[in-house]
């Protein structure tokens, strides 16, 4: 598989993220990365998901591809985790930057003005603005 540069990856099930009992959520889909050293594919920029019924934003010190799980349009939310995720370690790798919030919402996601980048607002069920965060360079930063 080689994904042209700056294509997402959307699944239903995260390949990373944190369930609300602190375990890996998805070991079949990391095992099915061994061939790119435990990372996703280069050409990735960012990986889209559900399932997990939280928001996760999460960047990675080994600079793999970042995750944006987006789980809190639908039914009941999962159990809290905690907030700040950064250094925090998910399938033997470091979390650089990662955060959840365990509110009913959604997210938009829009270019950035340089073309490359993305910027992504959560929101709350009545459209105000939670927090916003730019995807570029391998990463995720919110504020």
């Amino acid at each position: 598989m080689k994904p042209k540069s700056g294509t997402w990856l959307l699944t239903h099930r995260p390949v990373w993220g944190f369930g609300p009992r602190r375990r890996t959520v998805n070991a079949t889909l990391q095992e099915a990365l061994a061939n790119w050293n435990g990372k996703r594919p280069d050409g990735i920029a960012l990986a889209l998901a559900g399932h997990i019924h939280v928001v996760e934003v999460l960047s990675f010190t080994d600079k793999r591809s970042p995750q944006f799980v987006l789980g809190t349009g639908g039914t009941l939310l999962a159990g809290k985790i905690k907030n700040n995720l950064s250094g925090e370690t998910i399938a033997g790798r470091r979390v650089a930057y990662g955060r959840s919030d365990h509110r009913f919402g959604f997210a938009l996601l829009e270019p950035a003005g340089n073309g490359k980048d993305w910027a992504a607002t959560s929101r709350d069920t009545s459209s105000a603005k939670l927090f916003d965060c730019k995807i570029g360079g391998g990463q995720i930063a919110c504020d």
